[in-house]
Parts: C-alpha cells; structure tokens; sequence
C-alpha cells in the first residue's frame, strides 16, 4: 500500500511554544505508560550493497535489514540503533507481544534521485514516486526512504517503520485512521547525548497541525475521517487540511489508547488484527480488497463494531478533547 508522508509536516517553528501545554492528558486517561531512553548504538553487521549509483551498505540488526547508499557517518553510525530503538517503541504503544519474525527490510537512499530510480525499478512508473513529496513510503513490508537531514529522516522512519511493522505483526489489516493514527503517533522523539527517548504522547508536529486546523475550521467530521484517506484530502489542494487530516488522527489515536471508557475496546480490536479474528466482522471477500477500496469499505464498519456506533456522541467528545489537547477554550 502506498504511503504519502505530507510536505511541510516536518517544521517545527512556532510548536516550541506548546511543548509545556500540551499531550495527551485526557481528563478520563488511565495512567501513562513510561517513557523510556534507548541508546541509539545497536550491534548490526555491515556487509557491501553493490547500487548502480556505487557501493553501498547492508546493515543488519536484531530487527532490520538497512539497505542503504548514503554515505553520511555519523546517519549510518545511529541509523541502525535509532531503528531498534523505534522498533521496541512500536511495541510500547501497541501494548502487546509481538512474536519475534526475520528481519524486516528498509532501503535508505541518500538523495531523492537514488530513492526515485529504485523505486520506479521496483514499482514501475505507476508506483510511489510520483505522488510522494517528501521523506518515504512503506509497500508489501518493505520501508523505502531518503536521507533529508537527520532529524527528519527518523522522523520519516520511524513513521513509515510503524507502517512495516503493522504488516508484519497483524493478520489482518487495520482501517486506515487506525494505522495513520499509529504511525503519527510512532513519530516524535528526543534525542540527547547518544540516546533517544519516543515521545508518542506529546508529538510537538501533529499537535500543531491539528491546533491548526481547529482554529482554521478544517476539522474533518468523524464519519469522514474513518473513510478517507490524505490523497482524497490533498485533492483540496490546501495543504493546511492535508496536514490536519494527520493531526486529527494523531488526537484519535491519542484518546482511543488512553480513554478509560474506549480505551479497552480499541486494544480488542488491536488484538483481533493481531490474531486474524476481523472475519467475525468481515466476509471472505471483504477481506480481500486491497488498498483504497479497503480502507473506504471498512473504516467506519469496524469502528463501529468495536468502538461504538454512536458517532455523533463519540465525535462530541472527541472533539472536546482534541481542544483540551491543545489548550483551546471549549465552544459554547
């Protein structure tokens, strides 16, 4: 499945100001998991990648198989242990064992050139190059990324790297609010003196994209968000929509983890994709669609199954904590 990762989305700016006044503190929240600092040196092999652009590296981890032709040695000396330290955040968020599998693969190219041919070598010309403005895209399991300054390239890769590993971990596919909400989610990350601490509560980016887009009127309605996706958002063509349409579903990961009432029945859904258990839901052939057609069919349908089908009551309290989440005054 295609994964477009929205231009722009990478700035910090004005966000500095939220980092003491906003996170996801529900007032209904059960207590927050720990946050916990890895070091980002990881023991990995480096064996030759032969590339049509030179020689490049393979570095493989516990987790990752890092294809990668950039040349940058200070990237390629934490890349590896930023991966791994990602890889056991994904686990933190989703709160549930994940059986140990092979390594998973990941190219990391070192310019959009590089990361454009493999892909059209890959994909051919239909494929993500064309719709992808920066940083990457996650397809069948596979990571493809390129290096655009070390901060944003593991914020890409952690982002795209959540996607690979739902494909490997989940029988079945989550909707697409559910997987985006994840990987917005798998995003932020401090990093200090050799060590990284995740922060998948107090995301600085999509905490402003989303106060943004409450301010600007661009809140999507609830029934909307669970069935579209950011290539039918971007069709707007204001990209202070696109980049609030990962906002919102950043605030919808939020409140569906850390709510005490919705909170238990979001783990059971997570728990059934894990185990293969959406065909109580779903038929045989619903199972089956791939991409849009999928996540357009099923989005609302297994919300409502396992969260509830009261949308209106739901978007109205969501919606109150989306503006308590980034300290806006309740309307009237």
């Amino acid at each position: 499945m295609k994964r477009r990762f929205a231009k722009g989305c990478l700035g910090l700016g004005c966000l500095v100001l939220l980092v003491f006044a906003v996170g996801c503190e529900p007032k209904t929240s059960q207590s927050q998991p720990v946050a916990h600092t890895r070091t980002l040196t990881a023991p990995f092999h480096s064996t030759a990648w032969d590339t049509p652009f030179g020689q490049g590296q393979k570095l493989t981890t516990k987790h990752y198989r890092i294809f990668t032709s950039v040349h940058d040695a200070a990237l390629l000396a934490t890349l590896p242990g930023f991966m791994e330290a990602a890889y056991q955040n994904y686990l933190d968020i989703v709160n549930v064992g994940i059986p140990p599998g092979k390594p998973m693969p990941m190219y990391m190219m070192a310019s959009r050139a590089e990361w454009e041919a493999l892909t059209v070598n890959r994909f051919g010309q239909a494929g993500p190059a064309h719709v992808i403005e920066d940083g990457g895209y996650t397809v069948q399991g596979i990571t493809v990324c390129w290096a655009i300054g070390r901060t944003a390239t593991f914020s890409v890769a952690s982002h795209e790297g959540m996607h690979q590993f739902l494909y490997h971990a989940l029988q079945d596919r989550l909707p697409l609010w559910a997987e985006e909400g994840l990987a917005t989610t798998a995003e932020g990350f401090i990093i200090d003196r050799g060590t990284v601490r995740f922060t998948p509560d107090q995301n600085l980016m999509r905490l402003g994209d989303l106060r943004t887009a409450i301010i600007h009127e661009h809140w999507i309605d609830l029934p909307t968000l669970l069935t579209t996706n950011t290539a039918e958002v971007a069709r707007s063509g204001d990209q202070r929509k696109t980049v609030g349409y990962y906002g919102q579903l950043y605030a919808l990961m939020c409140f569906l983890r850390h709510d005490e009432t919705h909170g238990p029945k979001w783990r059971k859904m997570f728990r059934d994709a894990q185990e293969g258990k959406f065909n109580e839901v779903l038929t045989p052939g619903q199972l089956q669609i791939r991409g849009a057609f999928y996540y357009k069919l099923v989005g609302r349908k297994l919300f409502e199954h396992y969260i509830t089908d009261d949308l209106e009551t739901f978007e109205a309290d969501f919606h109150r904590y989306a503006r308590e989440l980034v300290k806006l005054p309740s309307r009237s």
